[in-house]
């Protein structure tokens, strides 16, 4: 019986303990790790050469809206024929970050 009292004793005293080192673990909101998703906003063109798509202030309002995944060559690369789209398929995504962010990974 008195082992029995002596485990209970070390029990708890080993959960509280773990308690108070957890406590000591709690962050800051600006230490904590953010997930955002990045699959939705992005834009999508064929064209073979490209004409200043890299570049930031390039006009892609005009382009087809999509979200990754995105498969381009879904129709014509399944028809059995062999005229599909032989080329090369541009996306871009403009984002702005925090500028709490700066120096995270």
């Amino acid at each position: 019986m008195k082992q029995f009292y002596f485990l209970m004793i070390v029990l708890i005293s080993s959960v509280r303990l773990w308690g108070i080192s957890l406590a000591n673990e709690v962050r800051s909101v600006d230490e904590v790790r953010l997930t955002i998703p990045f699959n939705n906003g992005w834009r999508f063109m064929l064209q073979t050469n490209g004409g200043g798509f890299e570049q930031q202030n390039y006009d892609d309002s005009k382009w087809q809206s999509v979200t990754i995944p995105h498969t381009w060559n879904s129709i014509d690369g399944q028809d059995g024929g062999s005229n599909y789209f032989r080329g090369d398929g541009w996306y871009r995504k403009t984002f702005v970050t925090d500028e709490r962010w700066k120096g995270r990974r």
